[in-house]
């Protein structure tokens, strides 16, 4: 940049318009460098994360998509019915799976619609409609005949989500065994 200056300088006899020049150019490579800088920071680093979380926090409630809290993707469900075909227990236990199709009719304000022991929330506030349900039961067979539910899904036709249906019992099973573990933690961490 020294040499803009000089060769300003023979020209004009003054090195003013040189600096004015010189100052130009770093002036525009500094705004440059903060562009490409700013463009990584935002859509790059860290697969653009930062452009996320500004989307998050500045966009209106319309625009957010709340999953359910057992939602699971089709490759997932895919991939649970294809561990349990292939499963084969101690002693000839062996996991089948069943499917089967209900309509279920929701009208505009249903709250708590039960099924199979668990609270399926709805609430609808267009006209009454007819949602198909696809159910699929993955049951655990032992050599004497005896059934019993390992685990169980369904997807809404409507959405085309799919969630887990866990049964109460086994949610205060593992919480309760979940509190055993912390408290069986607690008492040795105490202890030593």
């Amino acid at each position: 940049m020294l040499t803009s200056n000089l060769f300003i300088y023979r020209i004009e006899g003054s090195g003013i318009t040189g600096a004015f020049i010189t100052l130009l150019l770093y002036l525009g490579s500094v705004i440059l460098s903060m562009l490409l800088l700013y463009e990584y920071l935002v859509n790059v680093h860290r697969d653009g994360r930062i452009l996320d979380i500004w989307r998050r926090v500045n966009a209106p409630a319309e625009e957010f998509f709340l999953p359910h809290d057992f939602e699971i993707s089709k490759e997932e469900l895919l991939d649970v019915i294809h561990k349990a075909r292939c499963w084969k227990g101690p002693m000839g236990y062996r996991r089948v799976l069943l499917t089967r199709t209900e309509p279920a009719d929701i009208t505009p304000g249903t709250v708590g619609k039960r099924c199979h022991q668990v609270f399926v929330i709805l609430v609808i506030m267009e006209v009454s409609l007819i949602v198909e349900r696809k159910f699929f039961i993955i049951q655990e067979i032992e050599p004497n005949g005896r059934k019993s539910i390992f685990r169980q899904f369904y997807r809404e036709e409507s959405t085309g989500c799919i969630i887990e249906i866990f049964k109460v019992r086994y949610i205060v099973y593992f919480i309760r065994n979940y509190l055993y573990i912390l408290i069986s933690l607690f008492i040795i961490i105490a202890l030593c």
